[in-house]
């Protein structure tokens, strides 16, 4: 594909979503292949060995070390630091693909593992345009790796954790049932969300060798951010958390009880606004129309938990300071200020220490 073809204008989010839409379609197709009646009917000569795992090593640009003369950048990368957890028995099916790499030309056309992307009629406008290439060059942002594996998902930026959810079959697949019952979504996907357990992925975008370049050397290391993360697990770590639970009523109008108080009796009271508690009629209505009874929020040291008529949903983790690296890569990409971008993330790090030690819960039931 030639810079001239690609369509002009592409954005930062339509990359990245792109990506990770196209990391989902590849999801759902190993998923598929895993499905009663589709697995192969040959087995392993030797079943003792478990799995056949074809190993495929990282791109070379991927774990290239940082020039000594040069300054260490803001986030830093080891593939090897990542440890994955010792595959399950051979009677179980698994399906473990090789680490993907994706790289890109310096035209900014894109490669995955060895496929030229611009091949692909589907994605074949999809590149990294100039303007984007200069914002990821300002942030240092040399590698995105996406993985899943048996415990969950993790998206790293150059291995620091930016977002992170943990699962098991049975909270994938309460999920699923979920979006079935409230979406309609066909009950394949249903039988294939537990199987996500046993789909090991590894996704690399390798961009490093736009964004390193002798116009663009590596940010120096700003020390507040590992000073941070440790202060963060620091202050969970070996401390009993506090327990704050708010149960709430809704009434088919969508007005809330709150403790047993109204919303207006509560906010009489305690001066906090109940009206963004408020929802709809029509907001219960459908609430009710798809069974939901009860939805529990809590958050804990190490993430966000949630369940719906008492099914867990996967857990939005937060205990390794993924929101402050999240941020600090977000503010970098969007060119923040620094002195702005030091001040969102005190003040992040200051309410995730708090959210950290109190245990709060919201209990939400529905007529």
């Amino acid at each position: 594909m030639n810079q001239s073809t690609r369509q002009p204008g592409l954005n930062q989010s339509s990359f990245w979503g792109t990506l990770l839409g196209g990391l989902m379609v590849l999801l759902v197709l190993s998923v598929g292949a895993l499905l009663p009646g589709d697995a192969p009917a040959s087995t392993p000569a030797n079943p003792s060995t478990g799995p056949v795992i074809v190993a495929q090593p990282i791109s070379p640009l991927a774990i290239a070390p940082a020039q000594p003369s040069r300054p260490a950048p803001l986030f830093t990368w080891n593939p090897h630091a990542k440890r994955r957890p010792a595959p399950p028995p051979a009677t179980e099916i698994l399906l473990d693909l090789p680490t993907l790499t994706l790289t890109a030309d310096p035209a900014g056309d894109l490669t995955l593992a060895g496929l030229a992307l611009g091949s692909v009629g589907n994605v074949a406008s999809l590149g990294l345009t100039p303007q984007l290439i200069a914002s990821l060059s300002a942030a240092n942002l040399q590698h995105i790796q996406l993985a899943t594996d048996a415990t969950g998902l993790s998206v790293e930026a150059n291995n620091l954790p930016i977002l992170g959810l943990a699962w098991d079959e049975t909270s994938l697949g309460n999920s699923a049932q979920l979006l079935a019952d409230t979406q309609g979504w066909p009950q394949i996907y249903v039988k294939a969300a537990p199987l996500l357990t046993r789909l090991h992925v590894d996704l690399v975008a390798d961009v490093g060798q736009l964004t390193r370049t002798a116009q663009q050397p590596p940010i120096p290391v700003d020390k507040t951010i590992t000073q941070a993360d440790a202060a963060i697990l620091a202050a969970s770590a070996g401390r009993d958390t506090a327990t704050v639970n708010l149960p709430i009523f809704y009434f088919s109008s969508g007005n809330p009880l709150v403790l047993g108080l109204g919303a207006d009796k509560w906010e009489e009271l305690t001066g906090m606004p109940a009206s963004q508690l408020r929802l709809t009629p029509e907001q219960v209505q459908a609430i009710k129309s798809a069974g939901i009874r009860h939805i529990r929020l809590a958050t804990e040291p190490d993430g966000v938990h949630l369940t719906v008529n008492d099914a867990p949903l996967p857990t939005l983790l937060w205990g390794q300071g993924e929101a402050h690296n999240l941020t600090a890569l977000a503010t970098a990409l969007t060119g923040t200020h620094p002195d702005q971008a030091a001040e969102t993330l005190t003040a992040l790090d200051k309410l995730v220490r708090a959210m950290q030690s109190v245990s709060v819960g919201l209990d939400l039931r529905f007529p």
